[in-house]
C-alpha cells in the first residue's frame, strides 16, 4: 500500500493552479523541481486542455487517459469528497489531501471528514491526511510538500502531527547537515495513522533512524506492538506534545484528538524503546549520535579532555545519569603515564593539558583505545592559543577507525572550531557544543543499546477463579457499588490467589466474642461500608487493640459510620500485622494505552515519597522484577537495610503478576486496583487494605 506514495509511477496533482502564490502551483512546481521521474498530471477543470509548467492540464482525475498511483488534493474542503469519489472510479488508490477544514475545525469539519472517510473506504483508497503538509521522498526524488525546504538525502525519516512544525524541523534539519529519507506529514490522520507510518519506515531501507512528533495517539495497544517490533530494527526518537495539562488542552483543540495521560506515554515509550524527548533541540543531537554512531556494549566511559574545567562538567553529568566513569585498567594508566608529560592526570577524565596539540590526543586515544574497561569515549578540546583544532580532529578521526567504539566530542567554542567540527562528522563522529550534550547523547545510545538486548520474559498464568469473581463484579454493579473497599476487594484478591489479611465481619456486638477467639489479638478493627473507602479520615480504622476494647471501638465506630452514611455492613476485624515492609502495588486504566500496574513505597506516605514505577499490561516476571528494582528507596529496603534480612521480593513479583492477569481478565470492569499496604515479611506477604474502581455499564 505505501509503495503507491513513495515509490509512485505517476501522480496527478488535483487543484493544480496557475496563481504562483497558490499551493495549487507550488505544489505542482515542487514536484518537478525535485527531479521525480514518474509522469505528471495536474487537474483543474478551469485551465482544462492548457499547458501548465510544461503539463497538459485534465479537466477531472478521470480524463487522464493513464493509470495514477498517487493523487495529491490542494482544494477547498466542500469539493474533496467529488474529488475522491472520480479517484475511486479512476482506481486511484493512494491520495494524500492537503486540504484543510476538517476536523481541526470543529464539529461540522468533524462530520465533513467522517464522510471523507468513508467514501475513501468504498473506493478502497488509503488516504494522508486531510490537513497536512505532504510528503516527500528523497530517494524516489518526490516532494509532494509545501516545505519551504527540499531537504539533502540521507537517512533519518521523520513524521509530523503538526504540518507548521514539520516546515520548521526541515528547515532546521538542513542546517545541521542531517540528510532526510522520508518525510510524512500526518495532519488529522483520519485514515493513515502513525502506526502504518512506522510499520512502513520500519522495513523502509533507506531509514536508518526515525523522528516523530506526536500530539495523539488513538489506538495505544496496535501502536505499542508495532513500536516494539519497529524499534527492534532502528530507534525511534519522539517528541509528544501536551507534557502539562494545559499543554494537553492546547494538543485536543489543535487536532480535535483526545490527549492521554503524559505519564502513560512515559511509560508506554520506555516499554516500547522509544527514546522520548522534550524538544526538537534535544531530538536533533540524538538524532546525530544515532545517524553517526553505534550503541555502546556498557555503560563505562572515558573522557579526554584539555581543559579540567570540561573535564570536570563532564564527569558531573556522567554521574547523574546511568553512565558510569570508566575504571582504567593499571597497565593503560602506566602506558599514558610515559606517553603524556608529567602534569598530565592519567585517571578519568584523562587531562592532557590544556598545550596539547594532535600528538597527544593521539596517543592517548591510541593507548586508552585498548582498554577493555572503556565502552565509550567522550573527547573534550577548548580552543587555546596554540590549538590546532583542524590536525586534533584529524587524529580523532583517525584513531576512531581503530577503536570501534563510540566516540563522542565536544568542541566547545564557535569560529576557531568550524573546520575541526565539519571534519569530525564528516568521519562520523558527531560533535556537540557542551559536554552535559554529549553526555545525553550517549546515554541515549547506551540505553537503547540494553533495551534491544534485553530480555523481555514471559508472560505467566495462575489458576484463578474468574467466574466467581465475575459474580461478585455483576452484582456489585446490580447494587450500584463502583467503588469497592474493605472485605469484598480483599475477596476478590483473595480469589486471585493474592495473599491477603484474615478479615472477620461483624455487624452485631454478639458476633464480636466469637470473631476475637479466631483472631489472636492485638486486633485491627475497620469500617465497612461501601461509602466509606478513605476510612483513616474520618476515624474508621481502630489499630493495636485488646480483647477489652473491642466492645467500646465497634460502638463508637458504627456511632460515627452513622454520621457519614445509612449505608453500613459493620466493622472489620484483623489481627495485628507488625513485621514487614509496606509497599503498595496498584493498577490504573488509561484510555489510550489501557491498564498500567503500579510499585512503590506503601502506606499513608505514598503521595509524599512518590516512589513508584510502572508498567502496561500484561507484565511478565522480567518486567515485575525490573519495576521493582527501578525504585529509589523500596527497593533497598527490601534488599535489607542496615544488616535486616531481605523481605520476600518473590512474593512482590507474583502479586504484580496475578494483579496482571486480573485487569487482562476484566479489561472493560475493573478502572482501577490499590493494594495498599502489601506488607512484604522475610517469606510471604499480605494485603492489608484494598480499594477498587469497576466501570459503569
Amino acid at each position: 500500500m505505501m509503495e503507491e506514495f513513495f515509490r509512485p509511477k505517476s501522480i496527478a496533482v488535483l487543484g493544480a493552479s496557475e496563481n504562483k502564490q497558490k499551493l495549487g502551483y507550488q505544489i505542482l512546481d515542487k514536484i518537478i523541481k525535485a527531479g521525480y521521474e514518474g509522469e505528471v498530471h495536474p487537474v483543474n477543470p478551469k485551465l482544462a486542455g492548457e499547458n501548465l509548467l510544461g503539463k497538459k492540464v485534465f479537466s477531472s482525475v478521470t480524463e487522464i487517459p493513464s493509470h495514477i498511483d498517487l493523487a495529491v488534493i490542494i482544494i477547498p474542503s466542500p469539493f474533496v469528497l467529488q474529488a475522491v469519489e472520480e479517484c475511486g472510479k479512476k482506481g486511484v488508490r493512494a491520495i494524500v489531501t492537503i486540504s484543510a477544514g476538517f476536523k481541526e475545525t470543529g464539529k461540522d469539519g468533524a462530520i465533513l471528514e467522517k464522510k471523507l472517510v468513508d467514501e475513501c473506504r468504498k473506493h478502497g483508497i488509503r488516504m494522508i491526511g486531510p490537513n497536512v503538509l505532504g510528503i516527500i521522498d528523497t530517494y524516489s526524488k518526490i516532494d509532494a510538500s509545501f516545505s519551504p525546504v527540499y531537504p539533502p538525502q540521507g537517512n533519518l525519516a521523520f513524521f509530523s502531527q503538526s504540518g507548521a512544525l514539520g516546515c520548521a524541523v526541515l528547515d532546521r534539519i538542513s542546517g545541521k547537515d542531517i540528510g532526510i529519507s522520508k518525510f510524512i506529514s500526518l495532519g488529522n490522520k483520519a485514515d493513515i495513522t502513525e502506526i502504518e507510518i512506522l510499520q512502513m519506515l520500519g522495513d523502509d531501507e533507506n531509514s536508518k533512524v526515525i523522528l516523530g512528533y506526536l500530539e495523539s495517539i488513538e489506538d495505544g495497544r496496535r501502536f505499542l506492538e508495532v513500536a516494539r517490533n519497529v524499534s527492534k530494527k532502528k530507534p525511534i526518537i519522539m517528541i509528544k506534545a501536551g507534557r502539562t495539562e494545559w499543554g494537553s488542552k492546547a494538543a485536543s483543540s489543535h487536532t480535535g484528538a483526545l490527549a492521554g495521560k503524559d505519564e502513560a506515554f512515559d511509560i508506554a515509550f520506555k516499554e516500547c524503546g522509544i527514546i522520548r524527548v522534550n524538544t526538537f533541540e534535544e531530538a536533533f543531537a540524538i538524532v546525530k549520535g544515532f545517524l553517526k554512531q553505534e550503541t555502546p556494549l556498557s555503560n563505562r566511559v572515558l573522557v579526554v579532555t584539555n581543559a579540567g574545567g570540561a573535564g570536570i562538567l563532564a564527569t558531573d553529568m556522567i554521574e547523574r545519569t546511568t553512565l558510569k566513569m570508566a575504571k582504567i585498567q593499571d597497565t593503560t594508566k602506566a602506558k599514558l603515564k610515559e606517553a603524556l608529560p608529567p602534569s598530565s592526570s592519567v585517571n578519568n577524565p584523562v587531562d592532557i593539558l590544556g598545550d596539547a596539540q594532535e600528538d597527544r590526543y593521539s596517543k592517548a586515544l591510541k593507548i586508552a583505545g585498548k582498554d577493555d574497561n572503556i565502552d565509550a569515549f567522550l573527547v573534550l578540546l577548548t580552543p587555546q592559543s596554540a590549538t590546532n583544532t583542524l590536525k586534533i580532529a584529524g587524529v580523532i578521526a583517525e584513531e576512531y577507525k581503530n577503536i570501534k567504539k563510540p566516540v563522542l566530542t565536544s568542541f566547545m567554542g564557535y569560529g576557531r572550531i568550524k573546520e575541526a567540527v565539519k571534519l569530525l562528522e564528516e568521519n562520523s563522529i558527531p560533535n556537540y557544543s557542551s559536554p552535559e550534550e554529549a553526555v545525553n547523547v550517549l546515554e541515549a545510545l547506551k540505553n537503547y543499546g540494553e533495551w534491544k538486548t534485553r530480555k523481555e520474559g514471559k508472560l505467566k498464568s495462575f489458576p484463578v477463579k474468574k467466574d466467581k469473581v465475575s459474580k461478585i463484579i455483576t452484582t456489585l454493579k446490580n447494587e450500584g457499588h463502583y467503588i469497592i473497599g474493605g472485605i469484598s476487594a480483599l475477596e476478590i484478591l483473595e480469589l486471585y490467589g493474592i495473599p491477603v489479611v484474615k478479615n472477620l465481619l461483624i455487624s452485631k456486638e454478639e458476633e464480636i466474642e466469637p470473631a476475637s477467639r479466631k483472631i489472636s489479638p492485638p486486633y485491627v478493627m475497620k469500617m465497612e461500608s461501601s461509602d466509606i473507602i478513605h476510612k483513616s479520615d474520618v476515624g474508621g480504622v481502630r489499630l493495636n487493640l485488646g480483647k477489652a476494647q473491642l466492645l467500646e471501638n465497634f460502638r463508637d465506630m458504627i456511632a460515627q459510620a452513622k454520621k457519614i452514611t445509612p449505608n453500613i455492613l459493620g466493622v472489620s476485624l484483623q489481627p495485628m500485622i507488625r513485621d514487614g515492609k509496606e509497599v503498595l502495588i496498584g493498577v490504573s486504566k488509561d484510555d489510550i494505552f489501557g491498564h498500567m500496574i503500579r510499585f512503590g513505597l506503601g502506606g499513608k506516605y505514598v503521595e509524599i515519597f512518590k516512589d513508584t514505577s510502572s508498567r502496561i499490561v500484561p507484565v511478565t516476571e522480567i518486567g515485575a522484577l525490573e519495576m521493582i528494582k527501578e525504585t529509589k528507596f523500596a527497593y533497598p529496603l527490601l534488599k535489607g537495610a542496615r544488616g535486616e534480612n531481605p523481605s520476600d521480593i518473590a512474593s512482590v513479583v507474583e502479586t504484580i503478576l496475578r494483579l496482571s492477569q486480573l485487569v487482562l481478565d476484566f479489561p472493560g470492569d475493573i478502572l482501577e486496583i490499590e493494594a495498599n499496604p502489601f506488607v512484604v515479611l522475610e517469606k510471604g506477604g499480605i494485603v492489608l487494605d484494598a480499594r477498587l474502581r469497576i466501570a459503569r455499564d
